[in-house]
């Protein structure tokens, strides 16, 4: 195998933002993970090159430092942030990417054996469970836009819940699977990218 090439950024922003982009850059709108030293949270993937990224990420995050990109569990991607202004951020990979490999996993129900489903974001948080007139304490461990893992002894699989999270509008839901004190559930109205991106930020910055 050949030496991975370098993209060089292409300037297609106002004076003073460089957008990490380049004459081969595909337009896509898909949710993705993204992970700072400091914070994780989601991220609407905009544009995409063999060499960087654009996204809508809800909040600023300090240029030149390290981020690391999660498009699947499995396949997640370090660069360099090279910009980020009015909620966005620009993204030079540290090696070229394979941009229609990435799109068929984003886009595709399987891709290469792997299963597609919602980015899902650990966060530890407390909440609570109503089923019928118990309500119940939990703790959540993962949460995407459309269902969560949390430790809860005592549910069953196909019993509908309502989900409160600090911050959240309640949440109607279905369990999934339980495996012991953990349960999966799915929830009946998925959340919005936006809504869930920004009670993430939030909830990590208190």
């Amino acid at each position: 195998m050949g030496e991975l090439k370098r993209t060089a950024p292409v300037d297609f922003g106002t004076k003073g933002e460089r957008r990490v982009e380049d004459r081969t850059k595909t337009t896509v709108y898909r949710p993705i993970l993204f992970e700072t030293a400091e914070l994780g949270s989601f991220c609407l993937l905009r544009d995409l090159s063999p060499g960087g990224m654009m996204g809508v990420i809800y909040t600023t995050l300090a240029s030149n430092q390290p981020i690391t990109i999660e498009f699947h569990p499995e396949y997640r991607v370090r660069g360099i942030i090279a910009w980020s202004r009015d909620e966005r951020v620009g993204v030079h990979f540290d090696a070229e990417i394979d941009v229609a490999h990435t799109i068929a996993v984003l886009g595709k129900t399987h891709a290469e054996g792997w299963i597609k489903r919602a980015p899902r974001l650990a966060l530890d948080c407390e909440g609570e469970l109503q089923i019928g007139q118990k309500t119940l304490p939990f703790q959540l461990h993962d949460i995407s836009q459309r269902g969560a893992s949390l430790e809860l002894p005592g549910i069953k699989p196909g019993e509908e819940i309502s989900v409160r999270l600090p911050g959240l509008e309640p949440h109607k839901a279905v369990v999934r699977w339980v495996r012991g004190d953990k349960a999966g559930l799915n929830f009946l109205r998925p959340f919005g990218l936006e809504e869930l991106a920004r009670w993430a930020l939030a909830r990590q910055s208190g």
